[in-house]
């Protein structure tokens, strides 16, 4: 009994845990690429990304030309350049920042990420490009920060779709973690912890509904008043003595099966989760 109390206790402080949400100031903007548009998208940010952005070229410049003066932006570039060559790919990006700075923006570059492709080792060569030059701008500039996007748990894979580039839903959020600067905690806290609820749920379900219905140890480890509620309606119904009160036999399931019933009807939603979670991808 005193299991199924604390089980109870931890489901419906699970139930009514807060989701976690991010902070985006009014005046940030998301630029860049397809990359950028997703976690814009998935996080309903600002969003001023687009699909085949380049860091050479005159798109990202326009961009940044629509971006209201004196705005922070968060640009993805890189992703689509690391295709192709990197030859006197600095003047492309010093042109950005250049534009950036016209518009007195507060500049923070989010480099390429791992991908599942064979100009991966391109995409690490101009995440070191993209550092190192960045880091000399930013010695001179404090406006102006990058951030990497190259970790284990991204690289691994396991946040990427089919076409090995993009991110899911859940891969755009942990991106978002790293670069809002979340360390471990706060990652478990606001990625990880809410994409596991539908499992952490319907454990506790499982794990509550064995123990509430627990004959066999109740019966040979409890006597008297201390007996679970399974013993005591076997006792009731299994009587040998007077006429069976059939509407007190009912009576008494009903009470035995109500706090399971309250469980199921209080975390149903997330069995409907779970089974969302694993048949869309994200």
């Amino acid at each position: 009994m005193l299991r199924s109390k604390w089980v109870l206790v931890g489901l419906i402080a699970l139930a009514l845990l807060p989701p976690a949400t991010w902070s985006f100031a009014s005046g940030t903007y998301v630029l860049g690429d397809s990359i950028g548009d997703g976690l814009a998208t998935t996080m309903g940010f600002n969003n001023l990304a687009q699909i085949g952005i380049h860091i050479r070229g005159p798109k990202a410049l326009a961009q940044i030309e629509r971006t209201p003066p004196g705005s922070t932006a968060y640009i993805f570039l890189g992703t689509n350049d690391a295709e192709g060559s990197l030859k006197n790919i600095d003047k492309s990006i010093d042109d950005i920042l250049d534009a950036a700075a016209q518009r007195q923006l507060s500049v923070i570059w989010v480099g390429p990420h791992c991908v599942r492709k064979a100009w991966d080792k391109q995409a690490s060569a101009l995440d070191e490009i993209l550092r190192g030059h960045l880091a000399k701008v930013q010695a001179a500039n404090a406006k102006v920060k990058y951030i990497g996007t190259r970790d284990a748990t991204i690289c691994s894979g396991k946040f990427q779709e089919p076409d090995g580039v993009h991110l899911t839903a859940k891969g755009y959020r942990y991106m978002w973690a790293m670069i809002d600067g979340a360390g471990f905690f706060q990652i478990f806290r606001r990625v990880l912890l809410p994409n596991s609820m539908p499992i952490i749920i319907v454990t506790v379900i499982y794990q509550f509904t064995n123990i509430w219905n627990d004959f066999l140890f109740g019966s040979t480890f409890a006597a008297g008043d201390q007996s679970p509620m399974t013993v005591a309606l076997n006792n009731l119904v299994n009587t040998s003595t007077g006429v069976v009160e059939y509407n007190v036999n009912m009576a008494a399931a009903i009470i035995a099966a109500a706090p399971t019933l309250f469980v199921y009807v209080v975390a149903g939603r997330y069995f409907v989760r779970g089974l969302m979670a694993g048949a869309v991808k994200g």
